[in-house]
């Protein structure tokens, strides 16, 4: 996932972020947001312009 190591996140949601190179938290936080806004714009209800 966009660079990201399941170990990356076990370490974010285990606190231990001072552990993490500022590279991979990029990385983790950029591909956080494309999911947030991919789910947004698929969330049932939306509709599509075009």
């Amino acid at each position: 996932m966009a660079g990201v190591e399941k170990r990356d996140i076990e370490k974010i949601l285990s606190r231990r972020m001072d552990q993490l190179e500022d590279e991979k938290k990029y990385r983790t936080a950029a591909a956080v947001m494309c999911l947030r806004f991919f789910l947004k714009e698929n969330e049932p209800g939306q509709r599509r312009s075009g």
